[in-house]
C-alpha cells in the first residue's frame, strides 16, 4: 500500500501567526476577524483554517474556548465533556462529507509540540485521497491495560509509534462522554507531571475515526528521537519499567474512575 505523503505549503506556512514565539498577537482572541465560522456553541468554535497548508485537505480549527488561557488539563469536567461533545459532532459533520476519503483529529500543546498559536485549540483535517485509518497497525494502540469501561478504554503501548511513553484511548459511540473527560483528563495530567522539571511540558493528542469508534493517542513530545527519525525505529521502556508506570497511572490518575467501577 502506498503510505500517504502530503504536500506541505512553506509559503503558506511563512503567513502564519505565531505569539509562541512572540511574533503577532492571538488571533483565537480577535472573533470579529474570523472568517468563516463553520459552527458555534458555547465557548467552542469551529472555523476554517484560514492558513491550509497542505495540498488535497480541508484543514478546520476548533477554538476549545473563548479564554485565552483555557486548559484542558485543569478545566471543569462538565466544560471539557460539552467541549468533547462539540468536537464529535464536529467530527462528524466533516466524516459525513462525500468529497473526503478520511479525516483525522489532532491537538498540539507546548512550545515542543509543534504548536504556533498558546490559545487552546486542536484541528480536524480531512483528506480527499488518503484513508488514514489504513496506515493504523492496531498493534501501536494494544498495550498494558489502565482502565476498562462501558465504550471506553485505556492502554499503555508496549509497541508504541514513536517511542517511550504513549496512551492509547478507545471510545464508543455509545459510550458515556462524561468517564471519556475524565479519563482523558487524568492522562494529561499524568503525562505533564512526567515534565516537571521542564519549564513548560508539551503533547500531541492523535484522533482517528473508525466505523464503530473513536481512537486516540496522547504522546508527550521531546526532541524526536534520532532512530525514529532516521530509520523509523522506535524505542520502548523495559517491561518492568512500563509495568511500573502503568501501575502509578491506575493507582494515582484513575483511581476514583476504578474505585466506582
Amino acid at each position: 500500500m502506498e503510505k500517504a505523503c502530503l504536500t506541505f505549503l512553506p509559503n503558506v506556512s511563512l503567513l502564519k501567526p505565531n505569539d509562541v514565539l512572540g511574533q503577532s498577537a492571538c488571533p483565537f482572541c480577535q472573533l470579529t476577524a474570523l472568517e468563516k465560522i463553520l459552527l458555534e456553541e458555547g465557548d467552542a468554535l469551529w472555523v476554517e483554517n484560514k492558513y491550509r497548508t497542505l495540498e488535497e485537505t480541508y484543514q478546520t480549527v476548533l477554538i476549545e474556548s473563548k479564554a485565552h488561557d483555557f486548559n484542558l488539563a485543569y478545566c471543569s469536567l462538565e466544560k471539557l465533556k460539552d467541549l468533547l461533545e462539540f468536537i464529535f459532532a464536529c467530527w462528524e459533520k466533516l466524516a459525513a462529507d462525500s468529497r473526503f476519503s478520511s479525516t483525522l483529529f489532532l491537538k498540539n500543546y507546548g512550545p515542543w509540540s509543534g504548536a504556533s498559536l498558546r490559545h487552546s485549540h486542536s484541528q480536524l483535517v480531512a483528506l480527499k485521497k488518503w484513508d488514514v485509518t489504513k496506515q493504523a497497525d492496531p498493534i501501536h494502540f494494544a498495550g498494558l491495560d489502565l482502565y476498562q469501561g462501558e465504550g471506553v478504554s485505556a492502554t499503555l503501548s508496549t509497541q508504541p509509534i514513536m517511542g517511550y511513553t504513549e496512551l492509547n484511548i478507545s471510545f464508543e459511540p455509545k459510550g458515556s462522554v462524561e468517564e471519556l473527560a475524565e479519563l482523558l483528563q487524568a492522562l494529561v495530567i499524568f503525562i505533564l507531571n512526567q515534565q516537571a522539571d521542564r519549564k513548560e511540558g508539551s503533547y500531541n493528542l492523535f484522533g482517528w475515526r473508525y466505523l464503530d469508534h473513536y481512537q486516540f493517542k496522547l504522546v508527550p513530545r521531546y526532541i524526536d528521537s534520532a532512530y525514529f527519525v532516521g530509520f523509523g525505529i522506535a524505542q520502548v521502556f523495559p517491561m518492568d519499567k512500563l509495568e511500573k508506570m502503568a501501575e502509578d497511572i491506575r493507582s494515582h490518575y484513575l483511581k476514583e474512575l476504578l474505585n466506582r467501577q
